[in-house]
């Protein structure tokens, strides 16, 4: 199974760890010190831009929240509106609202009587 950000992170962390404490012995298998520095430099540059990365995510969670809070209040407000509308003009007009005569009425530009059924069409023939 392969290992997560974090993880392979923590990892170098624990293997770099243990590297500076034997330096003088991995330093004989060619590992030098100045090695260990580079991989130390790495290691510190990944993990800020890792802890960057995890704050730029719970920013975008935290607007992401704030954006669905938001629409679930224009989405009341609507619904309520939606209400009145229906109370207060005719069917004819709700297509201006983008509502219902036919799912597509208000896309299309079409008039409130090219939206009869099929079924309604044979009715009145």
């Amino acid at each position: 199974m392969p290992y997560n950000f974090a993880q392979r992170l923590n990892n170098a962390k624990n293997m770099l760890a243990g590297m500076t404490t034997y330096a003088d012995r991995i330093s004989k298998r060619g590992i030098s010190a100045e090695s260990l520095a580079n991989a130390s430099t790495l290691y510190d540059q990944t993990n800020t831009v890792q802890n960057e990365r995890n704050a730029l995510k719970a920013r975008s969670q935290e607007a992401t929240a704030q954006a669905e809070e938001l629409m679930e209040e224009l989405e009341s407000f609507c619904s309520e509106a939606k209400k009145l509308i229906k109370i207060e003009f005719p069917k004819e007009t709700w297509p201006e609202f983008g509502f219902r005569l036919g799912e597509y009425a208000g896309k299309t530009g079409t008039t409130p009587d090219d939206n009869k059924t099929t079924a309604s069409i044979l009715q009145s023939a």
